[in-house]
């Protein structure tokens, strides 16, 4: 059912598939959901820089209230303003469903913060994340839904019949 592995060191190879080394400011790995590990990384280090290198230019995030923030500077200063309450998140990966150079991350994650009162905020949830292989072997995120059954409001026009 999963594809066979061996550990070597710290990298977990998967052998049913050669995948590429997704190199971000020094860190390599191997599969498309070490694109999770590291949002985490660097999100607990506070690296801007390095988060926004995970995303596409024309990527997505979808708000808790269904909101889209569009655009790769848009979701860095999105990610600013979570910073700013000192936050640390942990992230565990449950799945990753990978079709050709398109893959689905799903993951739950935890963080827990300082609000500017003093009070301590917490928060969670289930993402489900769209991410994509790049020309040059890296893969980055194209929609990021950190609230996973959070679907944005289209409006009346865009919505289409269900079929019976």
């Amino acid at each position: 059912m999963y594809p066979a592995f061996t550990e070597r060191g710290k990298e977990t190879i998967l052998k049913a598939k050669p995948h590429v080394v997704h190199d971000v400011g020094g860190i390599q790995s191997v599969r498309p959901e070490s694109l999770h590990e590291l949002f985490e990384k660097f999100f607990n280090e506070g690296d801007l820089d390095r988060i926004g290198r995970l995303y596409e230019p024309d990527a997505a995030l979808v708000d808790r209230d269904g909101t889209i923030v569009s655009g790769k500077s848009s979701i860095i200063e999105y990610i600013r303003g979570l910073l700013s309450l000192k936050p640390t998140i942990r992230v565990e990966h449950i799945r990753t469903i990978e079709a050709g150079d398109v893959a689905v991350l799903v993951s739950e994650w935890q963080m827990s913060g300082t609000a500017p009162d003093g009070s301590t905020i917490t928060d969670g949830g289930r993402t489900y994340d769209i991410v994509r292989l790049q020309s040059d072997g890296t893969w980055k995120v194209v929609i990021d839904n950190p609230w996973g059954t959070v679907l944005p409001d289209l409006g009346e026009e865009t919505k289409l019949p269900r079929k019976h």
